[in-house]
């Protein structure tokens, strides 16, 4: 069986942002039931040079949507509420980037992937041969690297997530080994 590009890198750039609002969800619960102050819980990093979850969650915007997949076939970004202040800020703009992502055609983002891409980066162009490698070997690794970082922020924090979280639902069929 072979994937094309979009099966390989679009539909699991959905997933992943499928995934991450599950997530973002379950924190706000948490933040609920527990009666915490978002601001505090947005605001909560791993480390004091990483970026906190608020700014996880925008990282995947900027570098896995506006600046990865929507690039590759050079679509606009739906409006954003400019600031994101707690989970229903954060729930909004997740789901403006699920669909945005839902909204690309399969058959465009394919056309494009022998196409160079140019990203403009705060230290510098980065320049990429081809869009498969563009979103193989920066966009996908961008995107899992803040998703599981903003998981691990709130499991850090005591919001009680497991792997199914992280991973979504996963079409597989689970047989017991004989004992």
């Amino acid at each position: 069986m072979s994937l094309t590009f979009s099966e390989a890198t679009l539909v699991p750039t959905l997933k992943a942002l499928e995934n991450l609002r599950s997530i973002m969800q379950i924190g706000a619960a948490h933040a609920k039931a527990q009666q915490l102050n978002e601001s505090e819980l947005l605001a909560e990093r791993l480390f004091a040079d990483m970026f906190d979850l608020k700014m996880q969650v925008m990282a995947t915007m900027l570098l896995a949507v506006h600046q990865g997949v929507l690039r590759i076939v050079d679509a606009s970004p739906s409006p954003i509420q400019p600031e994101v202040n707690d989970f229903d800020d954060i729930d909004a703009m997740i789901a403006t980037l699920i669909a945005d992502v839902a909204g690309i055609d399969h058959d465009q983002f394919d056309a494009a992937q022998d196409q160079p891409v140019v990203c403009a980066l705060p230290i510098g162009e980065a320049q990429f041969t081809n869009a498969a490698e563009f979103m193989l070997q920066w966009t996908l690794p961008h995107l899992y690297f803040h998703v599981a970082t903003a998981y691990d922020i709130l499991r850090h924090r005591g919001v009680k997530l497991a792997k199914k979280d992280y991973l979504g639902g996963v079409p597989m069929t689970f047989v017991e080994q004989p004992a």
